[in-house]
């Protein structure tokens, strides 16, 4: 009787099985969730910590690897965005001194200009000073 009984309820869960496979796709591994879990932190706050914990709690997990990719490459990008932020800083203080520099040439432009036209009043003065000594001489 007991023999019956027990093929009657393996019987049962099999046939449980055929008619509610879906069941069996519901069943998430501790490993797979805990990963799901600290991607979705991950988005939401930008911060690896999330990533690197699951990575030190399921080291052998396949998700484990998963983790160290996402992890380097974010590390990257913040790389990235901490030299990208120096360059603009970089940038901004060349723009200044390009400025600075422009003022300069506009202002020994404008020196050179009135040099140039002192020297040609200059010219104009020692022709005539010439002019007056060969008519006085």
């Amino acid at each position: 009787m007991f023999r019956f009984c027990l093929l009657f309820v393996l019987m049962l869960l099999t046939a449980c099985s055929q008619i509610y496979p879906e069941i069996h796709k519901r069943i998430v591994p501790r490993d797979q969730k805990a990963f799901s879990h600290a991607f979705d932190s991950f988005r939401q706050s930008h911060q690896i910590a999330w990533l690197q914990t699951f990575q030190q709690n399921y080291p052998d997990s396949e998700w484990a690897q998963r983790a160290a990719t996402i992890i380097f490459y974010a590390e990257k990008v913040d790389q990235a965005k901490a030299q990208l932020e120096r360059q603009n800083l970089e940038l901004e203080a060349l723009k200044l001194d390009n400025e600075s520099l422009a003022d300069q040439l506009i202002q020994l432009e404008q020196g050179n200009q009135e040099l140039t036209e002192q020297l040609e009043q200059l010219k104009g003065l020692l022709i005539q000073l010439e002019q007056r000594s060969q008519q006085d001489g």
